[in-house]
């Protein structure tokens, strides 16, 4: 074997180690991306859902939209160019692996509103984040 040989297999051989430990890295990277969205999604579907703690109550989602066709009577805004919303989720700072700030933004042509809940999803509760989401939690939890 030549001198220049060894060099290029020990050249080689740190590339391959190279390309390995950050191939490792960068699949273990995108598993935990895909697996974050999950939970965020799980966690924006769970208030969705939420009907109170005994599951008798409207859904969220329901009684959002009840609210919105009673506010904008004979407007149609949920088809108005100008409207938009938007559900989000992040892990909650300093909590647990499962609590989750859940955000619905509604913006009409006269303002937005923002719904801000908190989600734990292993006790599977719902709490109010802002004051308009515990109007809406206090008809989901039929406590008017």
């Amino acid at each position: 074997m030549k001198k220049g040989d060894t060099a290029k297999i020990v050249s080689g051989i740190l590339a391959l180690i190279f390309i390995v430990v950050y191939g490792i890295k960068y699949f273990s990277d995108e598993s935990q991306d895909t697996e974050q969205p999950r939970k965020d999604l799980a966690a924006i579907s769970f208030v969705q859902n939420y009907a109170g703690n005994d599951n008798s109550g409207s859904t969220v989602t329901e009684t959002i939209s009840a609210i919105i066709t009673l506010a904008y009577r004979n407007e149609g805004i949920v088809n108005n160019p100008s409207t938009s919303m938007s559900w989000d989720s992040l892990p909650k700072f300093g909590s647990g692996p499962n609590i989750y700030d859940v955000y619905f933004d509604f913006k009409t042509y006269d303002g937005s509103k923002e719904f801000h809940f908190v989600a734990d999803l292993d006790k599977e509760k719902v709490w109010a984040g802002n004051a308009i989401a515990s109007d809406i939690l206090k008809v989901v939890e039929n406590e008017q």
